[in-house]
């Protein structure tokens, strides 16, 4: 009986070893994965000029917004102007 209760207290021992080895590699060379740097210059100068048509959104990528500010005037000079300040407010290059 004495043996029967050692038996089920002794624990097995587990070795785990983990030799996981990936790396990745979709870093672009500031560290950032898989997003496109932009000039924060080029994007103020076509805001300040082309903000109502949204020309800073194309160039960003963003299409969709692009659009809807071509056909809004820059979401009735709201956005555009939002846009301005914000992007003055950017590090450069910033990512998108």
């Amino acid at each position: 009986m004495e043996e029967l209760k050692k038996e089920q207290t002794e624990q097995p021992q587990i070795i785990i070893n983990n030799t996981n080895t990936n790396t990745n590699q979709n870093v672009n060379a500031n560290g950032v994965v898989g997003l496109r740097p932009k000039n924060k210059w080029v994007s103020f100068f076509l805001c300040l000029c082309l903000g109502w048509c949204g020309a800073h959104k194309f160039y960003e990528g963003k299409i969709g917004m692009g659009v809807l500010y071509l056909c809004t005037g820059g979401l009735i000079g709201i956005g555009f102007l939002v846009d301005t300040i914000r992007i003055l407010f950017k590090p450069n290059p910033y990512f998108v």
